[in-house]
């Protein structure tokens, strides 16, 4: 009887336990912040672009003068999900326009 209590009650903490479990926040795609799409200015090289926001994660396969950079991060406690994005246009090499989800130098507006 009294090892019958015993597993009862170590079932009973372990299934207890198990509710809190720790879940992460997970970050996908590109790490883009606002200070560094504040620094971006209208004529700035491909090679100065990358050097501020990285690599895009997408560049458009028709035309390389279109760079895209997608974020999601999802929240580990409460699921929900924030996506940002970024679109670099290019022209002749040099940077033109900048659209997206962020506060976007009123150079770089059209």
């Amino acid at each position: 009887m009294q090892k019958l209590r015993l597993v009862t009650l170590i079932s009973i903490i372990m299934m207890l336990s198990a509710c809190s479990i720790y879940k992460m926040s997970i970050r996908q795609g590109n790490i883009v912040e606002q200070k560094h799409v504040s620094q971006l200015r209208k004529g700035m090289t491909k090679g100065q672009v990358q050097y501020l926001l990285g690599r895009p994660i997408i560049q458009d396969s028709f035309s390389d003068n279109t760079w895209y950079y997608l974020n999601t991060t999802k929240n580990g406690q409460s699921g929900e999900e924030v996506r940002t994005e970024l679109t670099v246009y290019f022209v002749e090499e040099k940077l033109t326009k900048v659209v997206g989800d962020f506060e976007i130098p009123a150079e770089l507006q059209q």
